[in-house]
């Protein structure tokens, strides 16, 4: 989770050691389900972010229970764009998840500092959290919670999203009708609002209304009421966010339409396929001198240097300004274009050609159709990589001999790791006894598979005795 300035400096929980374990040292944020610490795990020694329900939830034992199992659910989650989760826990009355601690900021902070983004700087971001969305889809999780808040910026550029299970874990407690719609409104998809339902395409919705509210600073829709803003999702359709902000591409409108079409069907069926039309539309894009696309630029941008716990930070610290570097206007402009004005201005100027030399019209459209063409695979290559290329599913390396496991492993584009032998009277000797992860586990090209290698059947030492004159 995000590193904070410590507002609560008389939490009752700072201080304390939950589980015999992890030692709170400060609050860090609170949201509608739990208030987020920074802890210490003295087992291990490392920082950890600690997420502890509100008593509302912990008092239900039915919420406790549905927690537990989506706490694993996710756990189980291993993306290089998920915050993981390492450890669930009751202690007091204190229930709690203890996540990984990632030293950056949200990207609703980043929107509070820069109001809105560029369109290469809001694909930017959207794509490691698609990536991180396709994974959790493709195990058969859906997220249910997308918005700013769920997004990490790490200061080194990496962008993680955190509380995989923590919506659907809510989505039967027995309470309000206040607390009947879970997650943010203002990013619920037309069929949670209905019929209170989500899938993948809801994600899909969710994260569409993100990318509106990165272009145009604001969400698609507000009202006096959570209740009133939610029927505008379910019976209006998200405006183009060209409407509100000039200047954005007709191929961003519609990626935008696509995502948030209130008929789940007409959307893409899961993150990986909206992940793919980023993909395209994003490599279409012209950039301009100030905007290079990178997401490090980008958070480097608002988040110029990495202050220690220790520091105090004013109201408005310089680099938190969020105002992008003008590029400066060249002194003396080429072609013999007027002082000032910009260089695409003038032109420089033509030689004469002959008729012979001039490209025919049915030729040029021949060589725009293969850019085309060439572009279109680039996307579909990259969104294949994103949503399914860079896994692979573990081979079963069991009765295997070393080498041969070795071998297979390789095919399969994964390491192998020998651990501790054992002893089994199944499994010859030097072959392969058993495998961490099991066969047919989905893994990221290039992990590593720990195998145990047989050392044959047991054998014991048959005490021998003299039972000579001895009587039957």
């Amino acid at each position: 989770m995000l590193d904070a300035v410590d507002t609560t400096m008389s939490d009752a929980l700072v201080g304390r050691v939950l589980d015999g374990r992890y030692r709170v040292e400060a609050r860090i944020a609170r949201g509608g389900m739990a208030t987020v610490y920074r802890a210490l795990d003295t087992r291990l020694d490392r920082v950890v972010a600690l997420k502890v329900m509100h008593q509302l939830f912990a008092e239900n034992d039915q919420f406790v229970a549905r927690f537990i199992r989506e706490a694993k659910s996710a756990a189980r989650l291993s993306h290089p764009n998920v915050v993981a989760v390492y450890d669930q826990g009751e202690d007091g009355g204190y229930v709690f998840l203890a996540m990984e601690y990632v030293h950056g900021r949200t990207l609703r902070d980043l929107l509070r500092e820069r109001t809105r983004l560029t369109p290469q700087e809001a694909l930017s971001v959207l794509e490691p959290v698609l990536a991180a969305l396709s994974a959790a889809h493709a195990a058969g999780l859906v997220h249910r919670d997308v918005k700013p808040e769920n997004v990490l910026l790490a200061d080194d550029g990496r962008v993680k999203v955190a509380d995989f299970g923590l919506a659907r874990a809510a989505a039967n407690l027995e309470a309000t009708s206040a607390t009947s719609l879970i997650g943010t409104v203002a990013y619920l998809s037309p069929e949670q609002v209905i019929r209170g339902i989500a899938d993948e395409r809801s994600d899909v919705y969710s994260a569409g209304v993100m990318l509106f509210e990165m272009l145009t600073g604001r969400p698609p829709y507000d009202g006096e009421t959570a209740v009133s803003v939610a029927l505008k999702h379910a019976h209006e359709d998200v405006p183009p966010p060209s409407s509100l902000v000039s200047g954005i591409p007709t191929s961003v409108d519609l990626l935008v339409a696509r995502a948030t079409a209130r008929d789940a069907d007409r959307r893409p069926h899961d993150a990986g396929a909206f992940l793919a039309e980023v993909v395209r539309v994003r490599g279409g894009l012209v950039m301009s001198d100030a905007d290079d696309g990178s997401l490090t630029t980008l958070i480097n941008r608002t988040l110029v240097v990495e202050l220690p716990d220790t520091a105090t930070v004013g109201p408005n610290p310089p680099w938190q300004s969020g105002q992008a570097p003008v590029p400066p206007v060249p002194a003396q402009p080429p072609y013999g274009g007027q002082q000032g004005q910009p260089q695409w201005i003038a032109e420089p100027p033509q030689p004469p050609e002959d008729d012979y030399r001039r490209p025919h019209p049915h030729r040029k459209g021949w060589i725009a159709f293969f850019i085309i063409l060439l572009l279109a695979a680039a996307a579909a290559a990259a969104g294949w990589w994103f949503a399914a290329g860079r896994y692979t599913s573990t081979p079963n390396l069991v009765k295997l001999s070393s080498s041969e496991a070795t071998a297979k492993a390789k095919a399969a584009h994964v390491t192998v790791q020998v651990g501790e032998p054992e002893f089994s009277s199944t499994v010859p000797k030097n072959s392969v006894v058993e495998q961490t992860p099991t066969a047919k586990h989905k893994v990221l090209r290039g992990d590593r598979i720990t195998i145990r290698l047989s050392e044959g059947p047991q054998l014991f030492q048959v005490p021998t005795y003299d039972l000579a004159g001895g009587t039957s």
